[in-house]
């Protein structure tokens, strides 16, 4: 893929890179275009177990492009904000709801919607000097990508509150405190990092992992009678309908690796 993105497959994971350095990443609709065609492959290659997406440059991504705002903003053109905020929330649903986990590797500048952005992947690791925050409230502004709703999810109302009305940095570090990343590692060895994680995602079922994926999202701030229901449903029409469970049954009675499908 050629524009503002980056691709390759490696070891069962599609690895992302958005490619705009000078730009600091910021997103164009072309940008969030060519994410949503990475979805499209994702959802048609049965091979791929995992999505990791990260920034070239300093940045992560530093949210909507100034020109694009610019054109957005205009009083006359109130199409151009409308369509804007359209794509956003449109690609970032499609990037939660791939059937695999998603990564972000978050290598530096990660505000605004590409705060957004780092909330829509399911799993996120940050170089300690990164600098993570949703920033809108200093711009007068509420956030429009996702923040109100996905981050109380993540590190609970209160803190998110917090970080989303006070515009407050975080490091790595901190965004590992208040388990917004799983953890903050040295630049040098984010990547590494990265990688030590996909290797215990991309050796399971494709679709064990979906599941898993969907249950979560599925079922987080549900009652709990009404979640274990749910997961209940879920189980069984997994046992059903895919092949994995018994196979990894088998394997582990005849003593050798499983086969996936």
């Amino acid at each position: 893929m050629t524009g503002a993105l980056r691709t390759e497959v490696r070891d069962r994971a599609l690895h992302v890179v958005l490619d705009r350095p000078d730009a600091l990443n910021s997103l164009t609709l072309e940008l969030l275009a060519e994410l949503r065609g990475v979805c499209d492959r994702v959802e048609a290659d049965q091979s791929i177990r995992a999505v990791t997406l990260t920034g070239s440059g300093r940045a992560f991504c530093v949210g909507a492009d100034l020109d694009l705002l610019r054109r957005a903003f205009d009083p006359d053109d109130r199409a151009a904000l409308h369509g804007f905020v359209d794509a956003v929330n449109g690609t970032l649903l499609r990037l939660e709801s791939l059937p695999v986990p998603v990564v972000a590797a978050v290598n530096g500048l990660a505000r605004a919607g590409g705060f957004e952005l780092l909330l829509a992947c399911d799993l996120a690791v940050a170089s300690e000097d990164a600098r993570i925050g949703d920033v809108h409230s200093s711009f007068g502004m509420m956030p429009g990508g996702g923040s109100t709703h996905r981050l109380p999810r993540r590190i609970g109302p209160m803190r998110a509150a917090e970080l989303i009305m006070t515009s407050r940095w975080l490091d790595g570090r901190q965004a590992a405190e208040v388990g917004l990343v799983l953890e903050a590692v040295p630049a040098a060895d984010l990547g590494a990092a990265v990688d030590r994680l996909l290797v215990d995602l991309v050796d399971k079922p494709r679709g064990v992992l979906g599941a898993i994926k969907g249950a979560i999202d599925g079922t987080v701030g549900m009652h709990p009678v009404r979640a274990s229901a749910v997961e209940r449903h879920d189980f069984l029409a997994y046992l059903d309908t895919v092949p994995d469970a018994r196979e990894g049954f088998l394997a582990y009675l005849e003593d050798r690796e499983p086969s996936w499908r």
